[in-house]
């Protein structure tokens, strides 16, 4: 006999309370019934007889209508008539019914004379099994009673003289007695429609028992506290995820194959007496007549929690993040994958998350300005980015768990959605073959192809392209497919942004229903409303730059994702959470600076600051001024190293006295900048090389010639490059042309410009110290 008895008594706020316990009304001095307050419920199975009432009900001789002679020797036992008491008896198997009570009665004693109180005995058999449909502060009741057994029946007694001084103490106490109740009906109905010996009865029954009591006494206890009962699909995915969890996923098919034949009517029978109790007991029957009606939408959505989890999603799963930088994070954060893997572990759902990465972006490494490259047409090869660079280190608070095996994943910066249409099978293919294969997938993706690729509501077809290939890797797999945040204006460089993330998502919307199947179900995360930001808004209370989650955006998107496994799959007893406000994490300033004047004329490194995203700049030239004027740089620097640049600022000067100071910055408002480093000085003596003699510039159709010649000077041994400079004035917010020329040419020949505007040209040297300054030609004009 696999049954477990065990009751979930978690009680509510505490009620008023009474001077004595002696004072309160005897339960069984009211009776709906007044022919009895003892109820029997008989299944028609006639294999477990579940009796709840006063023992002076019991002590009669109607007592041999569900007790044996045996039984009802008993009496002398039973002191107090008006005591509470619950009779569980087994039919049906014999000797093995005796057994089963012998030992679950020698449990209670060995409890009790060890100092348990038979309330304390009864919550800690529960615990593993407890729904936590509802969090009380207070276990404000408790169970002094006694267990008794005759033969096949286990007594439960709970004296009148030890009732607590809560004024609702006794329906409590009744409360847990039904829930008990509850979960041997279902237990044994469960143990009885198995096969007989069959070795997946005992796991299963025991945690259908163990869950259906914990369900009804919790339920009951939160009716009394002056709660909603909520909706009863709410308790069936509840249970049934709760179920699978304790069963493992090796006894989900088979949980699921008795659920399809069985559950059914097991839980109407549970349902019957939950209405036949209501009708006799003496606490009226709203609070039992509510639950069994809850009852009714109960069975549909149980089966079809278990359906979704014996088809891979709530069991021992695979489970991948694909995305873009939203989800990658940057080296120093958290990211909303460790908030989602955190309300993973506190809902005990057992999914380990997958992929061929496992880190945030790491900051590049401190490098000298890099040249252009060769040649007008030059493309970098298509190639995968470098792992390498995705591997940064987590806040130092992230807990180890993730860390160290929670934090797979598939997400890079800068990733476009059109991309992984081509790279997602090949890489479940690989985790396949490392017995890896993603079971689910959570993707956010689509950002880069909207602000920086034009597109809109036809990236729903590419996102299409993506199911496809995933499907075609696990024709099972389930997916949870973000929209596309907005973000904060990007003002005259992107106006169209916002319309375009408007109708991608609606499209994505409305398309997601139709592609959605039975063996592999698509569900939506709504993470554009989760971090709320208004396109045409400076700044969002969500980001640390008007797209990136800061860490309240990194709970709300974990929440949206959360939201869906839990209301579609059943996954966890509760929806995520997240915080109203959080605060920023500070940022330490820079130090150590040192200044290098032998290069471009002035360099500046020090030592990284971890979390840093980019550092401010700001430099003077105090040759001749030391109070003078701080410039900032309008580019920040993207690593811990700064070369003084001539573009926007002619500098340096040969011989010139320079100050830099340094900030190191993780978003975009004040709240996310350290405080300024103490100021580096240095004199500059450049080594780059002067720019070409002269340059000429014509203006062909749709087209420029360019033409120079080479300088002469210091320096001008060691050129390995020109660079030449295409800058259109009447689009401003473009950025220029450049392209890379060997240090023997002499002539370049520019095309796909526009006809009529006006065009800057300028060419540059490159030798190994850097780009020397640049010499500009007339503007052109294409015809």
């Amino acid at each position: 006999m696999g049954l477990v008895l065990s009751v979930a008594l978690l009680a509510g706020l505490p009620g008023p309370t009474v001077a004595r316990a002696d004072e309160l009304p005897s339960a069984c001095d009211v009776e709906a019934d007044p022919s009895t307050a003892f109820v029997t419920e008989v299944p028609k199975d006639d294999q477990t007889t579940v009796s709840i009432g006063c023992v002076r009900d019991a002590a009669t001789e109607r007592c041999k209508t569900f007790w044996d002679d045996n039984s009802c020797g008993l009496r002398p036992f039973l002191q107090d008539g008006n005591d509470l008491m619950m009779i569980v008896t087994f039919h049906g198997h014999g000797k093995a019914d005796e057994d089963y009570v012998s030992q679950v009665y020698d449990d209670i004693q060995r409890a009790q004379n060890e100092g348990q109180s038979l309330g304390v005995y009864l919550r800690a058999r529960a615990q593993q099994y407890d729904p936590q449909l509802f969090h009380s502060p207070t276990d404000d009741v408790d169970l002094q009673g006694r267990a008794l057994k005759s033969g096949n029946s286990l007594i439960i007694v709970v004296p009148r003289s030890e009732i607590g001084t809560v004024a609702n103490w006794w329906q409590k106490a009744l409360s847990t007695l039904v829930g008990l109740a509850a979960g041997a009906l279902l237990g044994a109905g469960c143990l009885i429609s198995f096969n007989v010996g069959a070795p997946a009865a005992g796991p299963i029954c025991a945690a259908l028992s163990g869950f259906g009591t914990g369900v009804v006494s919790e339920l009951l206890n939160a009716y009394f506290d002056g709660r909603s009962l909520n909706d009863g699909e709410v308790w069936a995915e509840a249970m049934a995820v709760g179920v699978c969890g304790a069963i493992g996923g090796a006894l989900v098919g088979k949980l699921l194959t008795w659920t399809e034949v069985n559950g059914q009517p097991l839980f109407a029978k549970l349902q019957t007496m939950l209405l036949t109790l209501a009708k006799k007991l003496w606490f009226g029957d709203s609070a039992l007549t509510a639950l069994a009606q809850g009852f009714n939408p109960f069975f549909p959505a149980f089966l079809r929690t278990i359906a979704r989890i014996a088809g891979g999603v709530g069991a021992n799963l695979h489970v991948m993040v694909v995305g873009d930088s939203i989800s990658n994070g940057f080296e120093g954060n958290h990211t909303w994958r460790h908030r989602l893997w955190e309300w993973a572990q506190n809902q005990k759902w057992p999914a380990t998350f997958v992929g061929p990465l496992s880190g945030t972006k790491k900051p590049d490494d401190p490098h000298p300005p890099i040249p252009p490259p060769l040649g007008e047409d030059e493309k970098a090869p298509h190639a995968e980015p470098d792992p390498a660079q995705f591997q940064g280190a987590y806040a130092e608070d992230v807990k180890d768990g993730f860390v160290n095996g929670g934090s797979a994943h598939y997400a890079m910066w800068g990733r476009q959605l059109g991309q992984n249409v081509h790279t997602i099978k090949p890489v479940m293919d690989e985790l396949k073959a490392k017995q890896q294969l993603p079971d689910v997938l959570l993707v956010e993706l689509g950002f880069n192809d909207i602000g920086w690729r034009g597109a809109g509501a036809g990236l729903v077809d590419t996102m299409k392209d993506f199911i496809d290939q995933a499907r075609a890797a696990n024709p099972n797999v389930h997916l949870v497919l973000a929209n596309v945040p907005h973000r904060t204006t990007l003002g005259d460089a992107n106006p169209q942004l916002p319309q375009r993330t408007t109708d991608y998502n609606t499209a994505l919307a409305k398309a997601i229903p139709t592609w959605s199947t039975a063996a592999s179900a698509i569900l939506l995360a709504d993470i554009d409303q989760a971090l709320g930001c208004d396109p045409n808004a400076t700044t969002c209370a969500t980001t640390y730059d008007g797209l990136h989650p800061n860490t309240l955006g990194e709970y709300r998107i974990a929440q949206a994702f959360g939201t869906a496994l839990h209301k579609e799959f059943g996954i966890g007893s509760e929806l995520p959470k997240a915080p109203h406000t959080v605060s920023t994490q500070p940022v330490e300033t820079p130090t150590g600076l040192e200044f290098d004047g032998t290069q471009q004329g002035v360099t500046v490194t020090w030592p990284k600051v971890f979390g840093a995203h980019s550092y401010d700049i700001q430099w003077r030239d105090i040759t001749t001024d030391t109070a003078a004027t701080w410039q900032q740089t309008i580019l920040a620097a993207q690593t811990n190293r700064w070369d003084l640049s001539w573009q926007f600022t002619n500098q340096p000067h040969d011989g010139h006295t320079y100050q830099v100071r340094v900030r190191a910055v993780t978003g975009d408002s004040d709240d996310y900048k350290s405080p300024w480093s103490a100021p580096v000085t240095g004199v500059a003596h450049p080594t780059t090389a002067p720019p070409p003699a002269t340059i000429n510039a014509s203006a062909g159709a749709g087209s420029i010639d360019v033409t120079w010649t080479p300088p002469t000077g210091p320096h001008t041994d060691t050129i390995t490059r020109y660079a030449l400079w295409i800058y259109d004035e009447d689009t401003p917010t473009v950025h220029s042309r450049i392209i890379g020329y060997p240090p023997s040419a002499r002539t370049a020949h520019v095309t796909g410009l526009t006809p009529g505007h006006h065009y800057r040209v300028f060419m540059a040297t490159w030798n190994a110290a850097g780009e020397g300054k640049p010499r500009i030609a007339d503007t052109v004009i294409p015809q």
